[in-house]
């Protein structure tokens, strides 16, 4: 069987919606390539503020170091153990030029574990606290650190707690020692939201959940420990990771540190997943817009055009049968009007052969001259 012949207007129409179907993988291709350059973007992004998170935390703990250094050598040069005043006056003079104000208190115990005092910047007493046991508000595996912390000269930094002042601290002790044999502690503790206030005030901070852990069993935010511990405040920070029910571990980039003998953990995860910003959906849909409209065009005068020449095909066929018939008709017509003359011609050349001994010769020219025009 002959092969159908493809129509140049099949052919265009296919080439049409090829280059349609192309234009628009090209602009889904860009927006994928968008959303992928966005994407790797925001990882490098926050990468940043995670290496910025670590360095503001340490960087407070450092300053949180340098002031308990100081009262340590202040304390470890008399030669009794100073008593609750002299541990206040040592804490102004170190607190001179920070900004940890009333977000510090400092505890001296013996080494059985009983306070003996507790004192801030403006205050002797802070928590009556004084002739109370550790064990009666810590776990026994506080106990156990704060014993070996007894047989060190470092700084031990140990998991933040919910004070019964009413927040979560941060403590960095130190034992004391005179005549060479351990005889307590020193227990100062500060305020955690002083130490990643840093952290929530940089500009980015916004777009990011932070979670915060401590030897990989304690979570905490600026207002509660998360440990299962009583908590003494009723403030709920916002902020805390549990609260973004959305995210999942796979989101939150971790980084983790050792600092004082505490091994803290900084998550940080993006609050809202990734979107093509208004500029971008704008550009997109405009080519989108063009490319369907610039497509559309062409596809309905193409349309048009194949409708107009069907039209005047239809019509020339109708004027080729019109063409037909008027020459089937005049050929008719003809041949019917061309019979008479015919008939003539033949009686007058029969005149001619019979009578032409009657007729003279002005008659036989007459018959002659009607023979040679029927001819014509």
């Amino acid at each position: 069987m002959p092969s159908k012949r493809i129509s140049s207007y099949t052919v265009w129409i296919l080439l049409t919606i090829i280059a349609f179907v192309i234009s628009i993988a090209f602009i889904h291709w860009t927006g994928r390539n968008m959303i992928q350059s966005g994407l790797e973007n925001r990882k490098i992004q926050r990468k940043i503020a995670s290496q910025l998170a670590t360095t503001s935390f340490k960087k407070e703990l450092d300053k949180f170091a340098l002031l308990v250094n100081g009262i340590r050598n202040q304390v470890e040069s008399m030669e009794s153990i100073p008593n609750a005043q002299e541990v206040q006056s040592f804490l102004r003079t170190q607190l001179k030029g920070m900004n940890f104000h009333d977000s510090l208190v400092i505890s001296y115990l013996d080494k059985n574990h009983i306070f003996h005092y507790s004192v801030t910047n403006t205050a002797i007493n802070a928590n009556e606290l004084a002739g109370e046991s550790v064990a009666t508000i810590r776990e026994p595996k506080e106990i156990d650190r704060l014993n070996k912390l007894m047989e060190t000269d470092e700084l031990r930094l140990f998991p933040p707690i919910n004070l019964v002042e009413g927040w979560v601290g941060i403590p960095l002790n130190f034992r004391l020692q005179k005549m060479g044999e351990s005889v307590g502690y020193f227990a100062p503790i500060i305020d955690f939201k002083a130490i990643i206030d840093e952290i929530y005030l940089h500009p980015t901070s916004k777009d990011f959940v932070y979670k915060f852990s401590c030897n990989n069993e304690v979570y905490f935010d600026r207002y509660t420990v998360h440990d299962g511990t009583k908590v003494y405040n009723t403030l709920k920070d916002a902020e805390f990771y549990q609260n973004y029910d959305q995210l999942s571990e796979e989101d939150f980039l971790t980084t983790s540190f050792t600092h004082f003998g505490a091994h803290f953990t900084i998550g940080l995860a993006y609050k809202k997943a990734y979107e093509l910003n208004e500029e971008q959906c704008l550009l997109l849909g405009s080519w989108y817009f063009i490319v369907t409209f610039f497509f559309s065009v062409i596809y309905f005068f193409s349309f048009w055009q194949k409708k107009k020449r069907k039209e005047l095909k239809v019509q020339r066929d109708q004027l080729k049968s019109h063409n037909e018939a008027l020459q089937r008709f005049t050929f008719a017509a003809s041949h019917d009007l061309k019979e008479p003359l015919r008939t003539i011609s033949s009686f007058s050349s029969l005149l001619k052969r019979r009578y032409q001994h009657v007729l003279d010769e002005v008659g036989m020219e007459y018959l002659d001259f009607i023979v040679r025009n029927i001819a014509k």
